[in-house]
């Protein structure tokens, strides 16, 4: 590791005036040797694990892995019996290391604009996770109608990265910021879905719903609600929130400005 990639590393996860101290300091210990290389690894490494939001950084970490191995095996081996195909093996790792990237990397502020975004972007982001776990829980359980409201609920939620990337396009008079609203959103939300479906489907499994185990239709209870969880994690959640946020962010910013009062900074004309 050369120190040009050690100041590009720490600034992804520092504020700029301190990722410039903490070059410096860890460049003044640093001699070019192996050992030395491995040092300086561990060094960027631990300035990515602490700092910044770091609770919330290690529960979704923790959660990111947790959801994805009980989802595959509940899905492919326990509720199924299906394999899980090479495509998708590659599709679930491609996704897997972009959200790891972005859970680092959101959960460490390196500016106001940042720490707004992380805040906001959560709380948009908890809104809808609520939304489609209570649709899914009404097309699953509710009888009748109420199944139905579920579906139109999980519907409606594909309309939130849109009004969370106005939201934050408009605070923060950046598209760029609505469109990084919508990734966070959609991964916060995607990841509670796909684990709250997969702690009922394990307490189905355990025996903890009495009235559903050994019925003849369980599997087929929550075998499409797992299928529906993790094509929103893995698919729906993150086309929805990059395309919602980037709009939205776009037609916010957009009509802002054109309601907005006449800017009387403008010279006048003599």
């Amino acid at each position: 590791m050369n120190p040009r990639l050690t100041e590009w590393l720490l600034r992804r996860v520092l504020r700029p005036e301190a990722a410039e101290a903490a070059c410096g300091d860890l460049l003044e210990e640093y001699r070019d040797s192996a050992r030395a290389r491995l040092w300086l690894i561990g060094q960027v490494v631990s300035y990515y694990l602490h700092g910044g939001a770091s609770r919330l950084r290690n529960v979704m970490l923790a959660g990111l892995a947790i959801s994805t191995v009980m989802g595959l095996v509940l899905r492919f081996t326990a509720l199924s019996g299906q394999e899980l195909g090479k495509g998708f093996q590659s599709w679930i790792a491609i996704v897997l290391i972009l959200d790891a990237y972005t859970i680092m990397r959101m959960t460490h502020p390196i500016s106001d604009a940042d720490e707004s975004l992380l805040r906001l972007g959560t709380r948009w982001g908890l809104i809808q996770s609520y939304a489609l776990i209570t649709g899914i829980f009404l097309w699953s359980f509710g009888p009748g109608d109420i199944g139905g409201i579920g579906v139109s609920l999980m519907l409606l939620c594909a309309l939130t990265p849109f009004a969370a990337g106005a939201h934050l396009g408009i605070k923060l008079n950046s598209t760029f910021a609505g469109w990084r609203a919508g990734i966070w959103m959609a991964l916060l939300s995607g990841m509670l879905v796909l684990f709250a479906t997969t702690v009922t489907s394990t307490a189905y499994l355990w025996g903890v719903f009495p009235l559903l185990t050994g019925h003849a239709n369980a599997h087929a209870l929550f075998l499409p609600r797992l299928g529906v969880s993790m094509w929103l994690f893995y698919l729906g959640c993150p086309a929805t929130g990059i395309v919602g946020g980037l709009i939205g962010s776009f037609a916010g910013i957009r009509l802002a400005r054109t309601g907005g009062p006449p800017n009387t900074d403008e010279a006048l004309p003599q």
